[in-house]
């Protein structure tokens, strides 16, 4: 029997689940379903994605508080998935003290290890608003094909960006030309992975060929090192008193919040001696997926 993790996307509690980020989901139950079926010993695990920008702006919009919107959301997608037969073994939230715990349980090793630094830069703030705006509330063109992007990548050509780069920048909020100012955020090492990661990709098995090619292109293109925290009210403390306005990026709580206790959450298929409850030593296969892209890991 093996052992099969399978990490399924995290939707965001920002508004009602429609049929193309359903349809997103279901890779995750398909699989676990199938690997079930073959008698492996499965552990299903997702939740609802509290904080974020998406969260932020529907409750700027609504005129309440991020958790208000996370709490309205995240019981309509309990109830959605309870009744539509999705088979998680856990569905939790990123707001629990849990999660809490382990991304700053991360976050220290990181920085422990030398893969997080310290480093001043320049910030897109809004005079209108009063506020330093994380990269998805800035708008503008893409250097590299012209189409409106965010200020974290463009979706039509798939380059990674920082609001820096944007021509003709807007703040998603209020519409109007944002300035900016020194701040100081962690900074992920991500350029330190370099050659291991070109390594890597060389034997790589089972990826289909556009993910193949558009990791290539990162690793051809050079990987930036990623800012790890925001200012922004509503998120996770960084567990440093200097730094205590900056807030934890929410794509490195999803990553953290992934990995559950066997024992929280509204679903509990999975019991607490489950051989998943604790370390596992015997070989993990580990399947994770953000919509309808899967990765495969053999550890």
């Amino acid at each position: 029997m093996t052992n099969i993790f399978i990490g399924g996307a995290w939707p965001y509690a920002n508004g009602s689940l429609h049929l193309g980020r359903l349809a997103s989901l279901l890779p995750g139950d398909v699989l676990a379903r199938y690997f079930r079926a073959k008698g492996e010993q499965v552990l299903y695990v997702s939740g609802s994605d509290c904080h974020g920008t998406p969260v932020a702006v529907q409750a700027i919009q609504e005129g309440v508080s991020p958790g208000d919107i996370a709490d309205r959301y995240h019981g309509e997608f309990v109830e959605c998935f309870e009744q539509l037969g999705f088979t998680y073994d856990l569905y939790t939230r990123t707001d629990q003290a849990f999660h809490h715990e382990v991304v700053r349980e991360l976050f220290l090793k990181l920085l422990d290890n030398g893969h997080l630094y310290r480093k001043t830069v320049l910030q897109t703030y809004c005079e209108t608003d009063r506020r330093f705006l994380p990269d998805r509330y800035v708008e503008g063109d893409c250097p590299v094909c012209g189409s409106r992007a965010r200020g974290d990548q463009c979706d039509a050509c798939s380059t990674m960006l920082d609001p820096s780069d944007l021509g003709n920048r807007t703040c998603k909020i209020c519409g109007n030309q944002p300035v900016e100012r020194p701040t100081e955020h962690f900074y992920v090492s991500l350029s330190h992975f370099q050659d291991e990661l070109a390594n890597e990709l060389e034997s790589v098995q089972g990826w289909r060929d556009n993910a193949v090619q558009m990791t290539r292109r990162y690793l051809e293109e050079g990987l930036q090192d990623r800012a790890a925290t925001r200012i922004w009210p509503g998120a996770w403390m960084c567990p440093f008193q200097a730094s205590r306005i900056r807030k934890f990026m929410s794509g490195s709580k999803r990553s953290a919040a992934t990995y559950p206790p066997a024992s929280s959450g509204p679903r509990k298929r999975a019991a607490a001696g489950s051989p998943f409850g604790a370390r596992v030593r015997a070989r993990l296969r580990l399947i994770m997926y953000t919509g309808r892209t899967i990765f495969r890991f053999i550890r």
